[in-house]
């Protein structure tokens, strides 16, 4: 009997569900909605490829969080309006805090050997971890600045204010589990 592979099969699903809402979205003339849609097939295509070429630095679990915030937050959030629920953004901006921290111990575990990582201490594995997450949400803001900008959409709402309040998630979500991280070093 052969094994399911859960991430090609949630990859597979997503690209149904993009492409379908690539189509309505053109059908209902949200063309700029369309083309997030459309280049969200793409990430997921450039994520599976690199699973499966640099599968130590995107093990499976990584590969499903960042599908998943990609689903929620440019699909569901951006091209079907769910940005105006109340906390929407602020869990999304929790959640890659967390992505952001995730990265960034892989790429300790990656770079360093087991033994060496002993005779680290661990506050410079805390400060690498927490200026990296911090870095990524950073590099988010940006993101959506320039989808602003492009595509003529809103993502930063409340401006300046909603910018910030953006980071301070990313922020909470990094310290939330940069213990449980550091833990497993």
């Amino acid at each position: 009997m052969k094994k399911i592979n859960i991430l090609k099969c949630l990859n597979m699903l997503l690209c149904l569900f993009y492409g379908l809402s690539v189509v309505y979205l053109i059908f209902i003339k949200k063309y700029n909605y369309a083309a997030i849609c459309a280049g969200c097939i793409i990430l997921t295509y450039i994520l599976r490829l690199a699973n499966k070429k640099f599968d130590y630095l995107f093990n499976d679990m990584l590969i499903i969080m960042l599908d998943l915030f990609i689903l929620f937050s440019l699909v569901l959030g951006t091209s079907y309006g769910l940005y105006k629920i109340n906390y929407y953004d602020d869990i999304l901006h929790i959640w890659s805090g967390a992505i952001g921290s995730v990265v960034a111990y892989t790429i300790i575990n990656v770079c360093t050997k087991k033994e060496d990582r002993k005779n680290i201490k661990k506050v410079f594995f805390f400060i690498f971890i927490f200026m990296f997450s911090l870095g990524i949400a950073n590099l988010w803001e940006i993101l959506e600045f320039t989808l602003d900008l492009l595509f003529k959409i809103n993502c930063q709402a409340g401006g300046l204010k909603d910018t910030m309040i953006d980071m301070v998630d990313g922020l909470i979500g990094t310290l939330i589990i940069t213990p449980f991280l550091l833990r497993r070093l």
